[in-house]
């Protein structure tokens, strides 16, 4: 329990909350593309099927490796390790519960079990697989 309250809490929780930000916004723009465009939906087809939950997968792991780099780049001088990449993946899917409650819909990440699993995968395999020692 000492471990977990000694965290680098703060830096984690801007990162998180700046990637969720990026997301939201881009999800946003893509709603209102999706709005505005003929083609909007020939281009959104596939997250209506079963190549849907890939690309959820893909996009979310996308974010956790986002997540990462940011982490890297906004704080070069943070010491990470598994510890402090469970505690990014805890953090962002406290911000996605906090965006899930904001009255605007999401296309591309949510809090569900599908983005956890693609952020996990992303957060490990993609970002900070060379922090696994």
């Amino acid at each position: 329990m000492r471990r977990f309250k000694y965290l680098p809490w703060q830096p984690l929780l801007i990162v998180a909350a700046l990637t969720v930000s990026a997301v939201t916004v881009v999800d946003l723009a893509l709603i209102y593309w999706a709005m505005r465009s003929p083609i909007a939906n020939a281009v959104l087809a596939p997250f209506g099927s079963p190549l849907g939950v890939v690309l959820s997968v893909a996009i979310a792991a996308g974010v956790g490796t986002f997540a990462v780099y940011l982490l890297e780049t906004l704080f070069p001088k943070l010491a990470i390790n598994i510890g402090v990449l469970w505690t990014l993946i805890l953090c962002l899917m406290i911000f996605l519960v906090i965006q899930s409650f904001l009255p605007f819909s999401t296309i591309l990440v949510g809090a569900n079990e599908i983005s956890l699993i693609g952020i996990i995968l992303g957060v490990f395999l993609l970002g900070g697989k060379r922090y696994w020692r």
